[in-house]
This record gives structure tokens, sequence and C-alpha cells, in this order.
């Protein structure tokens, strides 16, 4: 086998001191965000769903006194399954259904009872 010696007596060791061959996770950079943090950035992009990340990201930190990075909050809200969308374009009315529209209601402006057969 083309294993070095150190790698298999730090595995030999490993085993004897925990029970396992395997080594045990690093804990990572800890969140900056805690679970009420968390709740505090989802409540603001739901009460302003048009908003951009910028905004967003400037509120959280007036609401938390911290500082944060827009890519931070982005992680934050790709996590908690947050995406960026684009809003579709509605076409507006053309000049013939404005007219249309416009000759339907004057038809049924005087309407009384008639409207009430309307589910």
């Amino acid at each position: 086998l083309s294993i070095p010696t150190s790698t298999v007596n730090d595995t030999i060791k490993r085993y004897k001191e925990t029970g396992s061959e395997i080594p045990d996770k690093c804990p990572g950079h800890l969140k900056i965000l805690n679970q009420r943090d968390k709740w505090t950035l989802q409540h603001i992009v739901r009460n302003n769903r048009f908003a951009s990340l910028s905004d967003i990201t400037s509120r959280l930190i007036s609401s938390l006194d911290t500082t944060l990075h827009n890519n931070t909050v982005r992680k934050y809200l790709y996590d908690e399954e947050f995406g960026s969308y684009v809003a579709r374009k509605k076409p507006l009315l053309t000049q013939k259904q404005q007219k249309d529209r416009l000759k339907w209601s004057r038809e049924k402006r005087n309407w009384g009872d008639e409207w009430k057969k309307i589910i």
C-alpha cells in the first residue's frame, strides 16, 4: 500500500482513543445569525417582496445593530429557500381593448337587478 506511515499511525491512535477510525468533523466557522435573526430576515423579506438585496441587507443591519455583507445575507436567503426572480412584464391594454371595456361598462352602467343574477 502506498499510504504514509504517519497516516497509518494517526489512524491507529485515533481508533484507540475514540473507537472509530473516522476523524471527527471540524466545527468550522460559527454562524453569524442565530435562529431569531433568521426569523427577522424572513420577516423583512416577506414584508418587502420586491426589495433588492442591498435594501434587505440595510434593513437587517439596522434591526440587528451589526455589520453584514450582501453575500452573507444572500447565503442565508438561499439557505431559507428564498430565490431572486425578475417580475414578469405585464402587457398594457391595447387601444381596442380599452375602447371595448369602456363600451361594455357604459352598456352595463344602468343595470340594477341584472347584477344579482351574475355569480
